[in-house]
């Protein structure tokens, strides 16, 4: 249901962004969804199936985890503001670098709160994983639509982009 209401903002971004500048939202969410799984690297299968375990804490589990994902994440993110400049050029966008910042952040928020939410479904605590993961969508899709019709600037079309 989340990627389907996110899909439903696919028109509104084309109506305000030219395709060229829509195109580099799409590029950019597109490395967000392959990272995120490399950033997570099956820690999340790893918590379901050694927390179930008799012979395994599941508390030291989800710690383990999540430190694990939490360490590999701050690296990440140090990297990028590390290499900015280079990451940047390389990727085409020399001239805005916060483009890659914000991906980063979202990526290493994403990424790191995957363990969180697995230890909530393991827990069997539906409803709060449910509430969390709807008002995650909801503020997305209200952001976007207060942000691009009250906002945006077509005579600075890259600041949608932001």
């Amino acid at each position: 249901m989340g990627r389907f209401l996110n899909y439903l903002l696919v028109p509104l971004h084309t109506y305000f962004m030219a395709p060229q500048i829509y195109g580099v939202v799409a590029e950019l969410y597109a490395y967000v969804a392959f990272l995120i799984v490399f950033l997570t690297f099956g820690q999340e299968t790893a918590f379901f199936r050694y927390s179930n375990l008799k012979e395994h804490n599941e508390q030291q589990v989800f710690k383990s985890s999540f430190a694990t994902v939490i360490g590999v994440n701050v690296l990440f993110f140090a990297s990028i503001l590390l290499f900015i400049r280079p990451i940047s050029t390389v990727m085409l966008y020399p001239h805005h670098p916060e483009y890659i910042i914000l991906v980063a952040c979202i990526i290493t928020l994403d990424a790191t709160s995957a363990i969180p939410l697995a230890k909530l479904r393991h827990e069997e605590k539906t409803k709060r994983f449910v509430i969390i993961q709807l008002t995650s969508i909801a503020i997305n899709i209200l952001m976007n639509v207060i942000l691009l019709t009250l906002f945006f600037d077509y005579n600075h079309p890259e600041i949608g982009i932001l």
